[in-house]
């Protein structure tokens, strides 16, 4: 599976900010000007009035590439003004080899951080599963009580950045979500926005304490959940250990505490009927 890790996320912003600086110091120098400017000019048969106006084009395309939340427009903006600088160095019988590898950097800057650009230009295919479905021709054997249990996907600091997962791991998600819900396993699954968009409400007897995140314990937080319905821990582990995650991700699994497992003396009979009765309207609500 071919995720945007951490560690290929900051590669591109380095690849990124460092193959921005010749732009940012050619478009100086456009406006600084000089002797050696205007010969490089008139040997590449452009006219002087046009420098200005290629040193703003070239900061503006920059400034474009480097902003996040418009950088693939940049990139294609800086491709368009590196394709006409090759073209013009053609034309003179000048190399152009740098030009070519310039283009190619930014596309690769970009590529690395950018899981729209991965999920859109995937490098290899799905890694095919190792194991065939679990079968499940009865899944409610008489005898045997089903058990719910919380499945916990832990945060880390790509979750907690706001990294959206790629197009591969969504697809491969959404098959073996499928899979559970074949098999009358799946209840409910989500994930999580970061921590950021998020508050924290801290109780004291009639004090109430909101705190807004982010927070700072990453290893502590929830990134999603699956509520899986099984007959054991045992099955649990068996059916999450097939979830599609290969980086480095670690999932924590928590039984749910039922009506049967508290003495009557905590829930009485009638509490208990009546929590089986609000689950049962929460359930048929779900299924709308």
């Amino acid at each position: 599976m071919e995720g945007t890790s951490g560690r290929a996320v900051w590669v591109g912003r380095v690849i990124t900010g460092l193959v921005s600086l010749p732009f940012l110091f050619s478009a100086v120098m456009k406006l600084v000007g000089g002797a050696d400017l205007k010969e490089g000019i008139a040997h590449l048969g452009l006219p002087e009035s046009m420098v200005v106006p290629l040193a703003i084009l070239e900061m503006a395309c920059t400034v474009v590439y480097l902003i996040p939340a418009t950088s693939v427009l940049g990139a294609i903006l800086l491709a368009g003004y590196i394709g006409g600088a090759i073209c013009t160095h053609w034309r003179v019988g000048d190399p152009f080899f740098l030009q070519v590898v310039v283009g190619a950097l930014v596309w690769l800057g970009i590529y690395l951080r950018e899981p729209r650009l991965k999920a859109l230009v995937p490098l290899r295919r799905p890694r095919p599963a190792t194991r065939p479905p679990l079968a499940a021709p009865n899944p409610k054997p008489e005898g045997a009580s089903d058990m719910r249990f919380m499945v916990l996907v832990k945060a880390d600091r790509n979750s907690e950045a706001g990294v959206l997962p790629s197009g591969e791991l969504v697809a491969a998600m959404g098959k073996f979500n499928e899979e559970m819900v074949k098999a009358g396993v799946l209840l409910a699954g989500e994930g999580l926005h970061p921590s950021a968009k998020g508050a924290r409400i801290t109780f004291s007897g009639s004090k109430r304490t909101v705190t807004g995140g982010p927070f700072a314990e990453t290893k502590e937080l929830v990134a999603g959940f699956w509520l899986i319905q099984v007959k054991s821990k045992e099955e649990a582990i068996e059916w999450m250990s097939r979830a599609p995650f290969e980086g480095g991700e670690a999932i924590e699994i928590r039984q749910v505490f039922e009506a049967s497992d508290f003495p009557p003396e905590i829930l009485p009979p009638e509490a208990a009927a009546r929590k089986r009765e609000l689950r049962e309207q929460v359930e048929k609500r779900s299924k709308r």
